[in-house]
């Protein structure tokens, strides 16, 4: 068989596979959402009092020894305050989302009989997870306390959450957002709310004196998190998925 005629038909078969390559259309339909499987956020394991406007002591090595003890029995004695209270932050804001995606009619299936890691409990392994639904909110309160930066002796009360929307069909996740309340926010910034000055605590004894009202502002904080949270999400399933036929 002549060489040139070889030639010319490999020619053909390469464009002809690049042609059909070329008309092979690109899914951009969004997935279809059924149902939402719910992973809850687990209550965290302590609350968190943290003071870094001692950090200097870290030059005088007796000076920190003794800093990070009286900081960590401060933190024993915030929680011990606080226990009372029995915060149940985690099970309120599982429950704001849910009540907020089912009032919209979405179909939310709430997991609890789920594999959780004793040392990390949102640490869940989607693929193992006994659902058939397309898409997997899992919820998180990433972090709940006072803190007093390296810039100012004040606490402010923090509190910290997470949710991420997950889609088996396309391994990727439609929302994955952090969300702050208090001494993580900035003014003006997307996904923070900023708390009302009057929270603000100039030492660690009035933290200690109004640890009933601290209770409150974390709860109050959860709560316009979940608030912003919820509407954040209703938006993405609105925009980002489609209903089934």
């Amino acid at each position: 068989m002549p060489v040139h005629f070889l030639r010319s038909l490999l020619v053909v078969f390469t464009l002809a596979t690049l042609g059909a390559c070329a008309a092979k259309p690109v899914s951009t339909e969004k997935p279809i959402l059924r149902k939402i499987a719910l992973i809850p956020a687990t209550e965290p394991q302590t609350l968190t009092l943290k003071n870094e406007n001692g950090v200097m002591n870290v030059l005088v090595p007796i000076s920190s020894v003794a800093f990070m003890l009286d900081s960590k029995e401060k933190a024993k004695r915030f929680n011990d305050a606080l226990a009372p209270r029995r915060l149940t932050l985690a099970q309120r804001l599982t429950t704001q989302v849910v009540d907020a995606l089912t009032a919209r009619g979405y179909k939310v299936d709430v997991l609890t009989d789920i594999a959780r890691p004793v040392d990390d409990p949102d640490d869940v392994d989607y693929q193992k997870l006994k659902t058939d639904a397309e898409m997997i909110l899992q919820l998180r309160v990433d972090e709940v306390g006072v803190y007093s930066s390296k810039l100012s002796p004040d606490y402010l009360p923090r509190v910290n959450v997470q949710a991420k929307l997950y889609v088996k069909s396309i391994d990727d996740s439609l929302y994955d957002e952090n969300l702050y309340f208090g001494a993580d926010a900035k003014p003006g910034k997307e996904f923070m709310i900023v708390a009302d000055p009057k929270f603000i605590y100039p030492s660690f004894d009035a933290v200690m004196a109004r640890t009933d009202e601290i209770g409150g502002v974390f709860e109050s904080g959860l709560d316009a998190l979940a608030k912003m949270l919820t509407a954040q999400l209703l938006d993405t399933l609105t925009t980002k998925t489609r209903p089934a036929p």
